[in-house]
Formats: structure tokens, C-alpha cells, sequence
């Protein structure tokens, strides 16, 4: 009896470290990616380009995020770094935080994402056999939906 409780405790406690694990790489992989000199780059580049301020929120949260492998990882980078220069341009901040919440769930789940790597783990699966399915639904439709979404923002002049 004694040792189905203590292989229960070691079981839970492994997949608990996991999971605590991976949230802190992904932060620290942030941190790191948002200290280099490439990263300072890209929103240079991102905002000096001459777009609606919701097309480069948009697309801007959503390279971070492919690029953290984190939705919530990219959409805190990215308004670290980019929300004060997009409301000065005019962006509505609640649109704003709508588009990029959305933005930051489409390339956050690319094959290098820690959360693909417990997922798959946990259900005794590799990339071969589930990234398929996992990138039409976590990738392609919500960028989709978020280029619809941006189209109308912006075509609509909000």
C-alpha cells in the first residue's frame, strides 16, 4: 500500500516539475530573444513600416509569439515594447487588445513551442504523428480569423 502512495507522489510530483518547468523556460526564452540585437531589429522594422497600427500589432504579437513559441509570452513582449507607440498612433485600445490577444495565438504553437513538447509528451506522441492536425488548429484557423478580424478594424477605420 505504502508503495502505490509513494508511486503516485513520485508520478505527480515528476509531471508537476514539468509543468512548472516549461512556463519558466518559455519566460526566460522571452527574456533572452528580447535582448538580442535581431529582436531590436524586427520592431524597428515593425514600426517604421507604414501600416495601420493594427496591422503591425498584429503582426508584430504574432512573430514574437512564433518567435517566443508562447502566446502569452509574445502578446507580453510585444506590449512591452510596441503598446505605447501604437496608442500614440491612434490605435482604440480595446480593438487593440482584441487583435493582438488574437495574434498571439497563431504562430505561438510552431513546432518548437515547450507547450507542444509537454502535450505530445503527455499523450505519448511525437511531431510526425500530431503537429499536422495541431497547426490547422492552432495556427492556421486563428490566423484566419485574426486576418478577418484585422481586415475589418482596419477597413472599417476604427
Amino acid at each position: 500500500m505504502a508503495y502505490g502512495v509513494i508511486k503516485v507522489c513520485n508520478e505527480g510530483l515528476g509531471n508537476a516539475i514539468l509543468a512548472i518547468a516549461s512556463p519558466c523556460a518559455i519566460v526566460g526564452f522571452g527574456t533572452l530573444v528580447k535582448a538580442t540585437p535581431a529582436f531590436q531589429t524586427m520592431v524597428n522594422i515593425i514600426l517604421n513600416s507604414n501600416m495601420s497600427p493594427y496591422l503591425t500589432a498584429v503582426l508584430g504579437t504574432a512573430a514574437i509569439s512564433g518567435i517566443t513559441g508562447s502566446a502569452s509570452g509574445g502578446l507580453n513582449i510585444t506590449l512591452q515594447t510596441l503598446s505605447v507607440k501604437l496608442l500614440a498612433a491612434g490605435a482604440t485600445p480595446a480593438i487593440l487588445h482584441r487583435l493582438m490577444s488574437l495574434a498571439s495565438g497563431t504562430l505561438d504553437s510552431l513546432p518548437h513551442s515547450s507547450g507542444l513538447f509537454v502535450m505530445m509528451n503527455y499523450n505519448g506522441l511525437n511531431h510526425k504523428q500530431a503537429y499536422g492536425p495541431v497547426f490547422v488548429t492552432t495556427c492556421l484557423i486563428p490566423a484566419i480569423v485574426c486576418a478577418i478580424f484585422t481586415a475589418g478594424a482596419v477597413l472599417l477605420g476604427l
